[in-house]
């Protein structure tokens, strides 16, 4: 079984990004940026995949501990999940289609930013499940009842 890991910075005014397919049991997404990295940055996972997880990180030196973190999955999260430390959030049975991760954080005085960063991604849909597939279906079904 094939999957697929990439890895991703976002510099202030640079940006690199390292991409490689990896055989593996575990797909960790690792997504650490500024606002934006859903503009130059598209994840697509292959038909079959039903479980995400997504790490994110903030730095900060000051105080590390002090930073609060809350994020949601636009597509099926109806609030916000505030966590006290940068944890892997794993969502399971996720049909194909596309979704939006959102994350931000607190700075040490426990206020929160106005900053969202998004990631967009998408889970590719396998052939059965596509639109196309369903006319052709319904087509040929049409084709027999006319041959009948």
């Amino acid at each position: 079984m094939v999957h697929y890991q990439r890895w991703c910075c976002l510099a202030r005014s640079n940006t690199a990004r390292k991409e490689r397919s990896a055989a593996s049991y575990h797909d960790p997404v690792s997504l650490c940026g500024r606002q934006g990295l859903s503009a130059w940055l598209e994840l697509k996972f292959p038909a079959h995949t039903s479980s995400i997880q997504i790490s994110y990180a903030a730095i900060s030196l000051s105080g590390p501990t002090a930073v609060h973190f809350r994020y949601k999955l636009q597509e099926s999260d109806k609030d916000w999940h505030e966590v006290p430390s940068a944890s892997p959030v794993s969502y399971r049975n996720l049909a194909p289609g596309s979704y939006h991760f959102s994350v931000t954080a607190t700075d040490t005085n426990g206020v929160w930013s106005d900053k969202v960063s998004t990631a967009e991604f998408a889970i590719l849909p396998a052939f059965y499940q596509t639109r196309w597939f369903s006319v052709l279906c319904i087509a040929a079904g049409l084709g027999a009842l006319y041959l009948v």
